[in-house]
């Protein structure tokens, strides 16, 4: 990698050698089904009727993960040394999954005034974040470029987004206490909640706690805690069930309902895919 005429013979054949590995196909199966729900959501959007905050940041959330999931995929096929240009921009598009994401929560089933200031608070955090990643990928950039030398990310970067993620399904479950208005102790509510927007936000904290428990996944692969083989397993079936989960529970939340042809042709596409990615 240090060696600038190594890369030289790889430039004619970047489009030429893809490799169709295990953990590319699975990445391959979560970049299709994310693709397809960003679409769908966008066009739930494109009416007029039909356009409120929620439905556009979790439009995003999918957005962004449809273009990590197609560098996952693009990284596992390419070659060793152009693999790298889709390797840096992987966590600065990942850094802005929680962006969306927790704003989602803090505004899930509404936006309580008493959290308007610290939804503020944590959107800067989660955006100094990106930020930080932006920054970096262009360092690593300018150092493959210029000289030829391969920058390694610091793991400590990943303690950063796994403190984001965690605080998702944190804030869905205060969501779950302030929706449900009974005078009762927090944790009846927690355990059963009253209300549609309650309910909702508790399934939602329950479907994002296997997205933190992902990041802890690889940050015990940075440590040689776990092999490769067993943390490409988890992120290829774990993110795709919980990004039809999301969707899914999203949909059923709206008042207005979704067409039975929508729901069956969803839950073939995750069945198939699932079984492509296992």
């Amino acid at each position: 990698y240090n060696d600038s005429k190594i890369t030289s013979p790889y430039k004619g054949i970047l489009l030429q050698s893809w490799y169709l590995t295990p953990a590319s196909i699975g990445y391959l199966t979560q970049f299709i089904l994310s693709l397809a729900i960003t679409v769908y959501f966008v066009q739930r959007l494109i009416p007029h009727k039909n356009r409120n905050t929620l439905t556009a940041l979790l439009s995003g959330f999918f957005a962004v993960i449809t273009l990590f999931t197609g560098l996952l995929f693009l990284d596992a096929v390419t070659l060793p040394t152009p693999h790298l240009y889709f390797v840096y921009l992987e966590n600065s598009v990942l850094a802005g999954a929680p962006v969306f994401l927790l704003q989602f929560a803090y505004r899930f089933p509404t936006l309580y005034p008493r959290r308007k200031w610290e939804s503020i608070f944590v959107l800067g955090l989660s955006l100094l974040y990106l930020l930080y990643e932006a920054q970096y990928a262009f360092y690593r950039y300018s150092l493959l470029l210029r000289q030829g030398v391969v920058e390694y990310r610091p793991p400590e970067a990943d303690y950063a987004l796994a403190i984001l993620f965690v605080w998702i399904p944190v804030a869905f479950f205060r969501q779950v206490i302030s929706a449900d208005e009974r005078p009762i102790p927090w944790w009846r509510k927690l355990w059963k909640p009253q209300g549609l927007g309650a309910r909702g936000a508790r399934l939602f904290a329950l479907i994002s706690i296997p997205l933190f428990a992902l990041t802890l996944v690889n940050i015990l692969r940075t440590f040689s805690f776990i092999s490769t083989t067993t943390y490409s397993t988890p992120l290829s079936l774990g993110i795709l069930i919980t990004l039809w989960l999301l969707a899914s529970a999203y949909l059923n939340y709206l008042p207005e309902n979704t067409s039975f042809q929508g729901k069956l042709s969803g839950i073939t596409l995750t069945s198939l895919l699932a079984v492509l990615g296992l």
